[in-house]
This record gives structure tokens, C-alpha cells and sequence, in this order.
């Protein structure tokens, strides 16, 4: 039914959302760090990061 399929979009979205999350923390906050751990292109990320409505942190992991 067309819930089953809403509901399996919600999941797979919020799952995508929690592992770019996971990454982005542990490279902390290195997007091309974290799209390289992903084994995905740095703009597939920002397409997923603005998609995923991620929030990002004014500064990141480049400049510590």
C-alpha cells in the first residue's frame, strides 16, 4: 500500500540522515573528510546535507 511505501521512505531518509550525521561527527565536521569515508562524491554530500536539512556548525574540523 502506498503507507508501507511512505513509511519505507521516511526510514530509509532518516536513516541516510543519522549516518551522514554519525560521519560528519566523527570527522568532525571535515565534509570532505566525511563524504571520503562515505565513498561519495563532497557535492553528493552537500546535495544531501541541504536535502537532509543537516544542521552544520560555523566552524569545522579543517581549522582546529
Amino acid at each position: 500500500s502506498d503507507d508501507k511505501l511512505t513509511d519505507m521512505a521516511t526510514v530509509k531518509r532518516t536513516t541516510e540522515k543519522q549516518a551522514i550525521l554519525n560521519a560528519l561527527k566523527r570527522n568532525r565536521f571535515n565534509r570532505t573528510a566525511t563524504a571520503r569515508e562515505l565513498n561519495i562524491h563532497k557535492t553528493t554530500l552537500y546535495r544531501k546535507i541541504k536535502l537532509l536539512k543537516i544542521a552544520l556548525p560555523s566552524k569545522d574540523g579543517r581549522f582546529t
